[in-house]
């Protein structure tokens, strides 16, 4: 976080404005729906894990976010995510939306595969920042035959800033969601 104490004061909210207008721009799942493709057209996501940065300091994030199927393997996401890092004096605001591909199954199942670009608004010790990146994300995404509305998803997630030396370590997580 140090590199970035001269960036911009640009509001974050702008950051997740910009991810919220990539949602509202991709196609409807419900036309990607009719084309006979199973599986939910898209679900409402939360979680909450802990979170590191490198190996020297610990705290929390907490996520929300969106994904509708664009087609039979493709889907959108598109998160927002704060995290906490009260040890290091460190909290982040993060945005980030993108594609994901479904290796094994209909889009928004099965094992999934994610590339991000993202903004992150932060506090390091006080001083305000601005950065850019992008993020890496492998995930399993289970919905249950039984519980048709119920997302179930493990997730790794490496995020990195550019301008930063690169985190040691990946950001492991679980969702939980609301599909339809």
């Amino acid at each position: 976080m140090r590199n970035r104490l001269g960036m911009s004061k640009f509001p974050a909210f702008i950051a997740l404005a910009l991810a919220l207008a990539l949602a509202a721009l991709t196609p409807c799942a419900a036309q990607s729906a009719a084309g006979g493709a199973e599986g939910p057209r898209g679900n409402l996501r939360v979680d909450l894990r802990p979170v590191t940065l490198g190996l020297s300091s610990g705290g929390f994030g907490l996520s929300a976010g969106w994904e509708g199927r664009l087609g039979p393997r493709f889907s959108a996401l598109v998160m927002a995510e704060y995290q906490w890092l009260g040890d290091a004096g460190v909290s982040t605001l993060i945005a980030y939306a993108g594609p994901r591909f479904s290796f094994d199954a209909p889009a928004i199942e099965g094992f999934l595969f994610g590339a991000y670009p993202m903004a992150l608004r932060g506090t390091d010790f006080g001083t305000e920042t601005l950065a850019f990146g992008f993020m890496l994300e492998l995930a399993y995404a289970w919905v249950p035959r039984r519980l048709p509305w119920l997302l179930v998803e493990p997730y790794i997630k490496y995020p990195y800033v550019f301008g930063e030396d690169p985190l040691v370590g990946i950001a492991p997580g679980f969702s939980l969601g609301w599909a339809y």
